[in-house]
């Protein structure tokens, strides 16, 4: 979600929905929004990277969540090496 040409606003997945005290008119609900990123928590699995920098493995994390690389930047005070194997 945005409110504005900027993009800012709220921004997040939904991440859990309850629903609370309950009246004869009115229902409370409690939704809770996380950032994207907070699904790698609950990612697990082990893999090898070779001739790849450090940025390069971040982006291909992110890409397969979902992740475009319009949604992140990295700034960097120099280059990252490829790495032989990581």
């Amino acid at each position: 979600m945005a409110f504005d040409p900027q993009g800012n606003g709220i921004h997040g997945q939904i991440y859990r929905v309850a629903q609370g005290d309950a009246g004869k008119r009115l229902t409370r609900y409690t939704l809770s929004l996380v950032p994207q990123l907070q699904y790698l928590h609950h990612r697990t699995n082990q893999r090898i990277y070779q001739q790849m920098s450090a940025q390069q493995i971040i982006a291909l994390i992110l890409e397969e969540h979902g992740i475009k690389s319009n949604g992140y930047s990295f700034q960097l005070g120099q280059p990252c090496p490829a790495r032989d194997y990581c």
